[in-house]
């Protein structure tokens, strides 16, 4: 064996030759800090101990992004080589008032990598944000930025000099928030919100900052409460997107008399990616928001109408006109299928447009006449007759026998997988060998008994694109979205998580953007606010089949679908699909909405279950229509441009999971179809 030797007595000089030395630790700010109190924040100051010296910064309430920028310095005797010395150890507290503060994080900095600095008066050296850890050594998700530098002295008695400030140097800029709306909002200590408003501070040193709430709103609903409501702050951020400070996001509950109320839930929002200046890092707000300047036009010449009709119906009755001429003049001249003599009965001056809706079905329809564009159930000027899109007993039947009978399902199912969609619903119908698998047939002369409507295959048609592409769900396609949503959190933090109270408890909807010049400015605005007018709208989904289910009960299940939008809901058990995998589901499901607005659509799948009244969850899938709706690649799709059709409003495949549970549960084939309800 070698013999392995080391110079023992130069290792023990190293260590304790002591010198005299300034160490300074710069603090400049944290962010994410783990909650302490139940309202989801914190008191926060930094103690720093080293060689048996503590000291603090300053306690800043309220906030888990606080801004210090304090330098806290001590002189000590200290090894020349600094891999002998002890550690610096950071650490952040929670103050309290009535009882004793708390440490919530921690960060130990070697001595070795603090940076030697030639003397006091030497710039300090770069900071870099430092991962924290909880008070048992476990990640936090906290960071804090922070830097620390050595200084030589001549003796240890030598005064050190007070430290420099280290506030970076700032810039003006204008902070534009438009605030959509709250989502979701959750029961604080079983009270409902009722009246929440949100408000919006950017931190800054001295008067730098700026803060504003927006004005209390119920409409549509507490829960998921529209604002629609823009402000501008003239602010200074640091120039370097280092500092740049963490927007804070908070959501009141409104008390009496328009009082402050209590705090629903808090966030903050990185403001580094949304610096103009920042370079490669600047994230451009994801504006795709699709404007209907046409039919907003369309809205404003109507108010103008009836604001003209009003003020002649009030000078006609000054005049003291007969009742019969007051009718005459108030007459919109609308025909909706009446007698023609009446088309002369409008105001002067005013042209009406008029539309005889009529129902048609597609055989008998007379030349000229509107048929299918595209959209779906969703025509703009023809009513068709829509079946209820529900297997009926016939049907289910079948594909019980169908089960059975299947001796070779494994092959089947392989072969499945290799084919497209519809070649898919072709092999169930070769399975009940009622037909050549290898021949061309439409689906409504299969001997499957469809529904009317699903047998046609017509959906098929220009809807499987996007499958085609081996796509699954659409966001994938859309690639952004039209609003940046901020989850808000309230509880506390544990370094156990069954011991831990921090929880979600909705979130906000908003666009928020950082720009050199002030907004008001600016040639054309981001976007006209009343382009976020709420108005009503006809969702549609349907739902083909599941595929790749995680069985329930005796390694299969009893698969039926419940659709859930806002307060209204919809399950169909009298639907369910026995024993099953991969049922054929073939149901559609219709709501009514307001966007902006509550949004949010759950597609669950349950498992039927004839013993117990509450059905246990298969997995489900959620789907922001707001997203959808105001997004303009989703707006491009299934429009008409000069005798020629866009894409169609695709199939997808979107998967299927339990809340807090990242397993996947199977996956869903569906549609979704959104319509203005004048429309519809």
């Amino acid at each position: 064996y070698p013999e392995f030797s080391w110079d023992e007595g130069a290792l023990l000089r190293s260590a304790s030759e002591l010198k005299p030395y300034t160490v300074r630790i710069y603090v400049y700010q944290a962010r994410d800090l783990p909650a302490a109190d139940e309202n989801g924040l914190l008191d926060p100051y930094v103690k720093i101990r080293f060689c048996g010296d503590k000291q603090k910064t300053k306690v800043h309430t309220m906030t888990t992004a606080p801004l210090f920028y304090e330098t806290l310095q001590f002189a000590e005797l200290l090894p020349e080589d600094a891999a002998f010395g002890p550690d610096v150890v950071v650490q952040v507290w929670d103050a309290d008032r009535l009882g004793s503060n708390t440490p919530v994080a921690l960060l130990r900095l070697p001595l070795d990598a603090l940076e030697e600095l030639n003397s006091e008066a030497s710039r300090p050296p770069l900071p870099t944000w430092r991962p924290l850890t909880d008070v048992s050594g476990e990640p936090s998700g906290a960071s804090l930025l922070v830097s620390g530098a050595r200084i030589r002295k001549r003796e240890i008695r030598e005064k050190s000099s007070r430290p420099e400030s280290i506030v970076p140097p700032a810039r003006q800029c204008w902070v534009e928030c438009t605030i959509v709306g709250v989502r979701q909002l959750k029961a604080y200590r079983l009270r409902q919100p009722t009246n929440p408003y949100v408000r919006v501070a950017v931190p800054g040193t001295g008067d730098g900052g700026g803060d504003f709430r927006t004005p209390a709103s119920s409409t549509p609903s507490a829960r998921s409460a529209n604002f629609v409501f823009r402000r501008t702050l003239c602010v200074e951020v640091p120039e370097a997107a280092l500092y740049a400070p963490m927007l804070d996001l908070r959501v009141f509950n409104a008390g009496v008399g328009g009082a402050t109320g209590y705090l629903l839930g808090a966030t903050t929002v990185d403001l580094s990616t949304k610096l103009p200046w920042n370079g490669e890092a600047y994230v451009a707000p994801q504006m795709e928001l699709f404007d209907d300047a046409a039919q907003r036009k369309k809205e404003q010449e109507a108010e103008k109408r009836k604001e003209l009709e009003a003020a002649l119906l009030e000078a006609q009755e000054g005049d003291g006109l007969e009742d019969e001429e007051e009718k005459e003049e108030g007459n919109l001249g609308v025909s909706f299928g009446g007698d023609d003599d009446n088309e002369d009965a409008s105001s002067a001056g005013d042209s009406f447009e008029q539309h005889e809706l009529e129902r048609y079905d597609e055989d008998d329809a007379p030349p000229g006449a509107l048929t299918d564009l595209g959209t779906g159930a969703f025509d703009s000027m023809a009513i068709k007759d829509l079946p209820d899109i529900v297997e009926d007993v016939m049907y289910r039947d079948e594909q019980e026998r169908l089960a059975l009978e299947a001796a070779e399902e494994d092959a089947a199912e392989r072969a499945r997988h290799e084919t497209s969609f519809s070649e898919m619903l072709l092999g169930h119908a070769a399975e009940a060998g009622g037909v050549d698998a290898d021949v061309d047939y439409k689906l409504s002369e299969l001997p499957i008994t469809f529904p009317s409507q699903w047998a046609a295959a017509d959906y098929l048609n220009g809807r499987d694109w996007w499958i085609a592409k081996g796509g699954l769900e659409l966001e994938t396609y859309l690639g952004t979205k039209p609003f940046e949503t901020y989850r808000v959190y309230r509880g506390r933090y544990h370094p156990n998580p069954t011991k831990s109270t921090r929880r979600c408890v909705g979130s906000v909807k908003a666009i928020i953007r950082v720009l050199d010049e002030d907004p008001q400015f600016e040639v054309e605005p981001f976007f006209p606010m009343a382009l976020l007018s709420p108005r009503r709208y006809a969702v549609r989904v349907y739902v083909i089949r599941a595929s790749n289910l995680q069985p329930v009960d005796g390694g299969s299940c009893d698969a039926y679908v419940r659709c859930k939008l806002g307060s209204d809901s919809e399950g169909r058990p009298e639907g369910k699909q026995l024993r099953s995998l991969k049922p054929d589901l073939y149901q559609t499901f219709e709501f009514r909405a307001t966007l902006p607005g509550p949004a949010e659509l759950k597609v669950q799948l349950k498992d039927w279950n004839r013993f117990y009244p509450v059905h246990e969850l298969i997995g489900e899938t959620r789907l922001d229509l707001e997203d959808r709706w105001f997004h303009r690649s989703w707006q491009a799709l299934d429009v008409q441009e000069e005798n020629s059709r866009n894409k169609l409003k695709p199939i997808e495949v979107r998967g299927l999971k339990l809340e807090d549970d990242t397993k996947p549960r199977g996956q869903l084939h569906l549609w979704l179809e959104i319509r203005p309800e004048r429309e519809v």
